[in-house]
């Protein structure tokens, strides 16, 4: 069975500390495969909860993507404490809304996000499995610069005019978000 995504009924908005019980219900939901693609680590359901926790919300920028009230999609961005000006980012969609363009509209909305709000990210940074076709194929067609270390995947991106057209060319869904 197919379902017809509509992307007029998406809601993407920043999320914080008032919304933690939604990203818990859409962390929760991702399968145990989904999981390790998202973490790139086995995570538990008390895992779940215990990020949540700790998280700190003053070097993180959430993003969801809400359809019908229910949290669809999520982007975590986190600047590194290095002092470096990059960010890393992990994006999870549940299965049902993945290839619609979902994940496009959440990293526009997380990028633009970070600028209005004054976080100087001057790149961000995906770490994934090697196996994780799905992302490297995302990273791609962004314009992620891609690297192997340590048997996992580094794709990065320099946040500059080139990657801002790149990331709201028309060709990517949503492009209006950003």
């Amino acid at each position: 069975m197919s379902l017809k995504i509509d992307p007029s009924n998406w809601r993407v908005r920043e999320l914080g500390p008032a919304d933690r019980k939604q990203i818990e219900s859409h962390l929760l939901r991702l399968d145990c495969s989904d999981r390790f693609r998202r973490f790139c680590a086995v995570v538990t359901d008390d895992s779940i909860a215990s990020l949540l926790s700790n998280l700190d919300w003053r070097r993180s920028l959430l993003v969801g993507c809400f359809v019908d009230g229910v949290l669809r999609g999520l982007v975590h961005m986190c600047d590194w404490p290095d002092g470096n000006e990059e960010a890393e980012v992990a994006i999870s969609v549940d299965k049902a809304f993945r290839r619609s363009g979902m994940a496009t509209a959440l990293m526009q909305s997380a990028m633009r996000l970070s600028v209005e709000s004054g976080l100087k990210v001057k790149a961000v940074a995906m770490i994934a499995q090697p196996e994780n076709d799905p992302i490297k194929g995302f990273a791609v067609k962004l314009g992620f610069s891609m690297t192997d270390a340590n048997n996992q995947m580094l794709a990065r991106l320099v946040w500059n005019a080139t990657a801002q057209e790149r990331l709201n060319r028309p060709d990517n869904a949503l492009s209006s978000f950003a």
